[in-house]
C-alpha cells in the first residue's frame, strides 16, 4: 500500500509541475508592453517647468526655454496654458523644438476658404490655470542638447498675462529618441 500511495503522489506532483509551468507560460504570454515614454524608467527624475509673464501689447516674448541635459533624454507628456486675454484673437502660444514648430495639431483649427484647416492655433487652455487638472496630453521626446521654446504672442491693445507649464521626466538612457511631437 505504501508503494501505491507513493506512485500516486509522484503522479500528482508531476501534474502539479505541468500546471505550474503551463500557468507561468500563460502569464508571460499575457504581458502587455506599454510605450516607454509614458512610464518613466527607474533612473528617471521628474521635470515640471513653468513660466508666467505679463506680455506688453503688440509684442512676442520667449516665455519658456528648456535645454535637454547632456547625457540624458527628456520626455514631456503634458503641458498647460494660461492667459487673461479678453479675446481668442488677442493671443497665441508658439512651441518649437530646435526652431521647428511642434504640436501642429494642438489647439483650435483655423479655417480659410479653399483650405478647411490651414493650421491650428494654441491660445486656449483647458482650465483657468496651469494646475494638474489643466494638463493637455502630448508626446515630446528630446535628445541631449535639444531645445524646446514657448513664445507668447500678444496682439491685444493691453498687457496680457500668459503662462505655460510642461511636465514629464528625464532619463539617463541616452539612446537616440524618436522625434515624438504630437
Amino acid at each position: 500500500m505504501d508503494k501505491k500511495i507513493l506512485e500516486q503522489l509522484e503522479r500528482v506532483a508531476s501534474n502539479l509541475e505541468r500546471l505550474v509551468i503551463g500557468s507561468e507560460k500563460a502569464i508571460k504570454s499575457d504581458v502587455v508592453q506599454l510605450p516607454d515614454h509614458f512610464y518613466p524608467p527607474k533612473d528617471s527624475i521628474s521635470v515640471d517647468i513653468r513660466s508666467l509673464a505679463a506680455i506688453p501689447p503688440g509684442s512676442s516674448f520667449e516665455l519658456l526655454r528648456y535645454v535637454a541635459d547632456a547625457g540624458a533624454s527628456t520626455f514631456f507628456y503634458g503641458y498647460a496654458l494660461f492667459n487673461d486675454a479678453l479675446a481668442f484673437n488677442d493671443v497665441e502660444f508658439i512651441v518649437k523644438l530646435d526652431n521647428q514648430r511642434i504640436l501642429q495639431k494642438h489647439g483650435t483649427p483655423l479655417y480659410t476658404v479653399g483650405n478647411p484647416i490651414a493650421r491650428y492655433k494654441l491660445a486656449l487652455g483647458v482650465g483657468p490655470d496651469i494646475a494638474n487638472s489643466s494638463i493637455i496630453p502630448c508626446q515630446v521626446g528630446m535628445n541631449p542638447g535639444q531645445v524646446v521654446t514657448w513664445v507668447a504672442v500678444n496682439n491685444a491693445a493691453v498687457d496680457v498675462v500668459m503662462g505655460v507649464r510642461m511636465t514629464g521626466y528625464q532619463s539617463q538612457k541616452t539612446g537616440k529618441t524618436q522625434r515624438i511631437s504630437s
